[in-house]
């Protein structure tokens, strides 16, 4: 009786591995609890797919947000990261890597942003980046530079980010 969001993997060629691998991960995520992420509530197989229902969560991605109305200031786009950053760290805490961690996937609402987490294996063409901790905390450094600049091109996550970063956004401090 409410409405969901249903997002599936597949087909899987018949890859009991993989299928099982995604079946333990969704199964994990909907044990998971926070409150920045929206709810997980059940994961099964059918027609050589894997699919798991999850909340659904009414508001504007921040990638919309940053398309319609450009960049978010410092302080706001650190404050996002940060929560996100906790939301995973407790993704991370079951055992299990987010994946798509990208401001497609977190909604601004009225209330704390609620980061829709993704369930991926670490293998195969269904998810990209790799699905890890490593590709995580990747991606939330990405999500930074984006929510600052508004680009979102592949950016080099190395020592001259910084740097890199002041010459689009002056305004960014060393802290």
């Amino acid at each position: 009786g409410r409405e969901v969001i249903l997002t599936l993997f597949g087909p899987l060629d018949g890859d009991v591995e993989l299928t099982e691998l995604l079946l333990r991960r969704a199964r994990l995520r909907a044990h998971v609890s926070h409150p920045n992420l929206a709810a997980h509530y059940g994961a099964d197989y059918v027609h050589d797919r894997v699919g798991f229902w999850a909340e659904h969560v009414a508001g504007r991605s921040l990638a919309e947000v940053v398309a319609s109305g450009g960049r978010f200031g410092v302080q706001r786009a650190c404050e996002i990261v940060a929560t996100v950053c906790d939301a995973v760290g407790a993704i991370h805490a079951a055992g299990i890597a987010n994946g798509g961690v990208s401001a497609h996937h977190i909604i601004e609402t009225p209330d704390p942003l609620v980061l829709l987490a993704s369930v991926c294996a670490d293998r195969g063409p269904l998810m990209a980046p790799p699905c890890s901790p490593v590709a995580d905390v990747t991606a939330l450094g990405r999500l930074l530079y984006f929510l600052l600049t508004g680009d979102n091109s592949e950016i080099n996550l190395s020592t001259t980010l910084v740097s890199e970063l002041r010459q689009v956004r002056p305004d960014v401090s060393s802290p």
